[in-house]
């Protein structure tokens, strides 16, 4: 999983999460049009996903 994100520039953060859990953080980037949809509140959905 970490090697995907490094492969899209994004980065992958395991760790032990609350409790018994465990976390996966992960942070990906946004090309600009994405990015400003989501910042309007639009989610894109592509069919399929």
């Amino acid at each position: 999983m970490r090697e995907r994100a490094a492969s899209v520039g994004g980065e992958l953060t395991p760790g032990p999460g609350s409790g018994a859990g465990f976390r996966v953080r992960t942070r990906l980037p946004l090309d600009g049009q994405v990015a400003e949809r989501a910042a309007n509140g639009v989610a894109d959905m592509e069919e399929g996903a």
